[in-house]
């Protein structure tokens, strides 16, 4: 009878220590798999960052360079966003002036205004299409350069110009304006902007 007892515990014991045996074997498998699981990922996510990487040379590869005819137009857009805001400004600083010399230049800055807006269409109308595959980092850098150029052409008229050129009239003060403006470096390099005339259309 005892006998029997300590061969049935003995059992019991082999049966649990298989038991355990195969718990130990199954959370082995499973850990494997989930470290293969990690490496399979890994290893996704370096053939994804491959193609990305891959994906964007392609494309700056197949960017087109401005030609110079595009950092033109670039340069002038920078002009003349500065030009319109100025002109806006000038008409508002015009209008509330009591000084009859001053309150003269109203018509030229609308007229110049106006033109202005029309440089501005015109020269989107060029550029819109052509920037979707266009390398862009030198045409911001001709915007902006003509965006200091404008700045810095409004300030020297406006503090040098119009006082000097505020005392004449009709004609002549528009004589006096482009003789005054002929002495700011930065003006005539914008000058290019006042026709458009190297737009192709």
């Amino acid at each position: 009878m005892q006998q029997q007892q300590q061969q049935k515990q003995a059992q019991q014991e082999q049966r649990a220590q298989q038991q355990t045996l195969f718990n130990q074997q199954a959370q082995q498998i499973q850990q494997n798999a989930y470290q293969q699981q990690q490496l399979d990922l890994q290893r996704q996510q370096l053939n994804l960052e491959r193609q990305q990487l891959q994906q964007s040379r392609t494309q700056q590869q197949s960017l087109v360079q401005p030609s110079d005819v595009d950092l033109k137009a670039a340069y002038c857009v920078g002009v003349t966003n500065i030009d319109v805001a100025t002109y806006e400004e000038n008409i508002k600083s015009l209008d509330k002036s009591n000084n009859a010399s001053i309150r003269a230049f109203k018509p030229i800055e609308q007229t110049l205004l106006n033109r202005a807006k029309q440089r501005h269409i015109r020269l989107f109308s060029y550029l819109d299409p052509r920037m979707s595959n266009m390398e862009m980092s030198t045409v911001l850098k001709a915007k902006t350069q003509g965006e200091d150029d404008a700045v810095t052409a409004a300030m020297y008229f406006k503090t040098v110009c119009m006082p000097k050129c505020g005392k004449v009239n009709g004609v002549e003060q528009q004589k006096c304006v482009d003789s005054c403006n002929a002495n700011s470096e930065p003006y005539q390099h914008a000058k290019i902007c006042a026709k458009l005339s190297f737009l192709p259309y």
